[in-house]
């Protein structure tokens, strides 16, 4: 896949592709296109699987996401497949702006354009502190994660995530008392275990002392490799260390443009026919267990162990 400028949202630098291939040990000529090959002929061969043809550039990004274990990347799609079968309600939304209206007044969730020096993009979560209607839940959030996901997956090209939660404006304890423990640990390992996404930092931006209790969820659905790369973060500043300033939207004290103009934006290039109907394609990627070989029904490959008991207190 040759990473390509589609819009102002998703941009690259000119070494980006040569340094995502280095980084997984498949820059020699023709090595990616082998890889990508083998994954497709094992995904053809595989009699649960209701979807047996993805685009190269698709498999390319898992790939990208296991560091150019083929191995691994087949665990991540039967992860995916596994997930839509058993959670099939994470998956129901596929327009991103009208599914998912009332979401939009509650948090915005954006990709910044400008990859990183070392090609990382970032991602901020910004809600935006209106009060929570009563019937809110962090499941539309959650769906609309999913349809960024799809569309990283299909179209961007680097190395992971910088993660922004800016929380500045928001009421912690409102967003800490609706979530629903499960649902948290099952996305989490969607993103992480499915669609592979490789997170080098989260940084969460308030001043709250609430922000501890949030911290502590987090510790509990992360693992402690992904827990230990959460920083707090009581003023601006202290993020600059850790996020290239002039990356970030001018709310931010950066060069780029506003959340709510990138937001608009990403609305509109999440809600294009095009994406509609790949997330319905990609929503039928499916399993059917009858058909599964009873021995790869196992704590990599399906279900067993993501829906594990959390307490917290």
């Amino acid at each position: 896949m040759e990473p390509t400028i589609r819009n102002q949202l998703i941009k690259f630098h000119p070494d980006t592709l040569h340094a995502v291939k280095t980084a997984c040990k498949l820059e020699s000529s023709g090595r990616m296109d082998e890889a990508v090959d083998l994954l497709q002929e094992w995904i053809l061969k595989q009699t649960h699987f209701a979807k047996k043809i993805y685009p190269p550039s698709y498999l390319e990004a898992i790939l990208i996401s296991t560091k150019g274990s083929v191995e691994i990347a087949k665990r991540r799609i039967d992860k995916m497949c596994t997930m839509r079968t058993f959670s099939p309600q994470l998956f129901d939304k596929t327009d991103a702006k009208n599914d998912l209206m009332e979401l939009h007044d509650i948090i915005k969730t954006i990709n910044l354009p400008t990859l990183t020096e070392d090609h990382y993009r970032i991602s901020l979560i910004k809600p935006t502190g209106k009060s929570l209607p009563l019937q809110y839940s962090h499941l539309d959030f959650f769906k609309f994660t999913i349809i960024l996901a799809e569309y990283i997956k299909l179209h961007d090209y680097c190395q992971g995530f910088i993660i922004i939660m800016d929380h500045r404006d928001a009421n912690i304890m409102d967003f800490v008392t609706r979530t629903n423990l499960y649902e948290l640990q099952n996305v989490i390992s969607l993103l992480t275990e499915g669609y592979g996404i490789r997170m080098k930092g989260l940084h969460i931006l308030s001043c709250s002392k609430v922000v501890d209790t949030l911290l502590a969820i987090f510790k509990q659905v992360f693992s402690a490799k992904l827990a230990a790369r959460i920083h707090v973060h009581k003023t601006i500043e202290t993020m600059y260390e850790f996020v290239p300033k002039s990356l970030l939207p001018e709310d931010l004290g950066g060069d780029e443009r506003s959340i709510s103009t990138l937001h608009g934006e990403w609305l509109q290039e999440l809600s294009t026919e095009d994406h509609i109907n790949y997330m319905k394609m990609m929503r039928e990627a499916c399993t059917d267990e009858k058909l599964r070989l009873t021995d790869q029904f196992d704590e990599n490959m399906g279900l067993s162990g993501t829906f594990r008991s959390l307490a917290f207190d």
